[in-house]
């Protein structure tokens, strides 16, 4: 398997950029660490856009996004926990159909 070093130099910085932001998360390493690759994802796909709408380097770009994709990514998580779906769907269940308890 050969490995494009085009794809190695785009994926670098948004790898480094997330990896740096894993440092300041709270939350257990495993999770830090899980939210890496989709920080580096998401630098991946936006970064070129972002380097063109805002006229910086494509490896800063790539940076910061990686960076603040992390912090991005953990959030959605939280307001997902959050919205506590499980208790709506059972609400939702019990009042409609009239399954469950309570």
């Amino acid at each position: 398997m050969d490995i494009d070093p085009n794809t190695v130099k785009q994926v670098t910085p948004g790898f480094l950029g997330a990896l740096g932001a894993s440092f300041f998360m709270k939350g257990v390493w495993l999770f830090r660490i899980g939210l890496v690759m989709p920080g580096a994802a998401l630098s991946y796909y936006a970064a070129p856009f972002i380097a063109r709408k805002t006229d910086t380097p494509e490896g800063l770009a790539g940076f910061v996004v990686g960076l603040l994709g992390m912090v991005f990514v953990e959030k959605i998580i939280d307001t997902v926990e959050d919205l506590e779906l499980g208790v709506l769907v059972s609400d939702w269940l019990r009042k409609v159909l009239g399954i469950g308890g309570k």
